[in-house]
């Protein structure tokens, strides 16, 4: 596996990946975790993920609760957009779209880098955790991130259960690394889920998510 785990980590996978066809609607959103603050921000999919042009964004000084997670991330994804590229909304072109998220996004960390007081807004992200989080109509996936050496995030490569070959061949997923949660489930499962994804998650294989207070 390309990702390096950190000492005396052992990765299984035991978890059947069941994955929606290619194409399936979606909604996307981000939970981004420093020590100063966490955060969360609506997706929108155009053919890769742009932060959201009009979607919700919070920001909350850590320790956040598990209401204010619960309740900033459903809007987080009420409000991503899945958007054809070959097929943009009236009046608008997949160029614009693509230029307006880069520059929100920019006056995003712009504004982060001064309330946490970060020298540069490359850094404000710099030693984040990250979670990201899935919505399809009948199923709710967040997945545990990890940043490697260059400021680029992966989720953990897939593995297999059985032999190459025969039927029983299964392609499965990192187990611990991966919490499938039902739409409807509450917000205290919810922010449960996105704090065991940042328990899981890793900067370089190491972890570093500090527990609040009470946990």
């Amino acid at each position: 596996m390309a990702t390096r785990l950190s000492q005396g980590e052992r990765i299984t996978y035991k978890v059947p990946v069941i994955r929606p066809p290619f194409g399936t609607p979606r909604k996307q959103a981000c939970v981004l975790w420093t020590r100063k603050f966490l955060t969360i921000h609506s997706e929108d999919i155009m053919g890769q993920l742009y932060f959201s042009v009009e979607g919700h964004f919070a920001t909350g000084d850590e320790p956040v609760s598990d209401a204010w997670i619960a309740k900033n991330l459903r809007q987080a994804l009420q409000t991503s957009r899945m958007i054809a590229r070959a097929a943009p909304p009236p009046g608008e072109t997949i160029n614009e779209l693509e230029q307006r998220s880069h520059a929100r996004y920019a006056a995003y960390a712009e504004d982060l880098r001064k309330r946490y007081g970060y020298r540069t807004a490359s850094s404000v992200f710099a030693q984040a955790l990250q979670v990201s989080v899935m919505l399809y109509e009948d199923l709710l996936v967040l997945r545990a991130m990890n940043r490697v050496r260059g400021g680029l995030w992966f989720a953990w490569d897939a593995g297999f259960a059985g032999r190459r070959g025969t039927s029983k061949h299964i392609m499965c997923e990192p187990e611990g690394k991966y919490v499938r949660l039902s739409p409807s489930c509450s917000d205290e499962e919810l922010a449960r889920g996105v704090r065991e994804m940042l328990r899981a998650s890793r900067i370089s294989g190491k972890p570093v998510y500090v527990e609040p207070e009470g946990a």
